[in-house]
């Protein structure tokens, strides 16, 4: 991409503030997805099934990946026979693996046709203090949270560049804009999420093609989520955890809209903005009072010990 001029500059960011400003008065225009094929992984899980239910309102056809088949065959069928959803297929899929992603993108391809809506919605957490972490566990955490982004959007993502049409969905985590205690390596993979799709969306700009969209929806805490796990050592009961419908609801809605980044819910963008002028030791206390983290005791270390993947 060529540089551009101050004038050039000025106005873009003009034009930027303009359609804020329209679409926080008027509706942003929706896109219809109902034609879409629509790959979610961790769909198994409490987020992944709640963004299957809510894309199939749209009609969207709906490829399902998880490691997890037995759970995975459970949002099938819920699917199918709570809402009457027949297009769609579940497929065991463990995204460590590039071979089995490529294999599984190229059945898809295949037999259904080419995906125009990729979320990148599995995760896994630990929940081990950063010095009793060992290489399985690190190698776990990264290769399901960050790495599997790179084969899977390596997959799908040339053939949107081709078509110049296409949607790359990432779900990262409040743990991806400031760390916390207990959550060092799901913390790491968190913050990397952010900088690989930014990387994408810019990759994605300099080639010019607009058709292309990416979404990035940072979450707090799910309820039934993986954070459920972590409640017990790092956020205390008296913080409330996020439905994943409601969750599921404001990302399809993103998507629709093209929206770049959602923060769900909609503090966590200002704890970005705090964060990035704030003394580090002010933000702390602003942290430790918004989401009342403890830390770990004893008791809860001893408690973590359950709780190894």
């Amino acid at each position: 991409m060529a540089s551009i001029s101050f004038f050039q500059c000025l106005y873009r960011i003009i034009m930027a503030f303009t359609r804020a400003l329209v679409f926080s008065i008027f509706p942003a225009p929706k896109k219809a997805i109902n034609d879409e094929i629509v790959l979610i992984t961790g769909s198994a899980g409490v987020l992944g099934r709640a963004l299957a239910v809510e894309f199939s309102k749209y009609g969207a056809f709906l490829c399902l990946w998880d490691i997890d088949e037995e759970e995975n065959q459970k949002t099938y069928e819920l699917l199918y026979t709570q809402y009457n959803h027949r297009r769609m297929v579940a497929m065991k899929v463990d995204i460590t693996i590039p071979e089995e992603i490529h294999r599984a993108a190229e059945k898809i391809r295949y037999e259904i046709g080419n995906v125009s809506i990729v979320v990148q919605n599995a995760g896994v957490v630990t929940c081990k203090n950063i010095l009793d972490l060992n290489s399985e566990d690190i190698k776990r955490t990264f290769n399901v949270n960050i790495i599997s982004h790179y084969h899977i959007n390596q997959a799908f993502l040339p053939a949107m560049i081709e078509r110049h049409y296409g949607h790359i969905v990432a779900i990262t985590s409040n743990c991806g804009l400031f760390g916390l205690s207990h959550l060092g390596d799901y913390c790491a993979s968190k913050f990397a999420i952010i900088g690989y799709m930014e990387s994408v969306e810019d990759e994605i700009y300099r080639s010019k093609c607009s058709g292309v969209n990416t979404t990035i929806a940072i979450l707090g805490p799910l309820k039934g989520g993986l954070n459920e796990r972590v409640r017990e050592i790092v956020i205390p009961e008296s913080v409330d955890f996020l439905p994943p419908n409601i969750c599921a609801q404001r990302i399809v809605q993103g998507v629709i809209t093209n929206q770049k980044f959602l923060y769900i819910p909609k503090t966590y963008r200002l704890l970005e903005l705090i964060k990035s002028f704030l003394p580090y030791d002010a933000f702390k206390a602003i942290l430790s009072y918004v989401l009342n983290v403890h830390d770990p005791n004893l008791k809860r270390n001893r408690l973590r010990k359950t709780t190894r993947s």
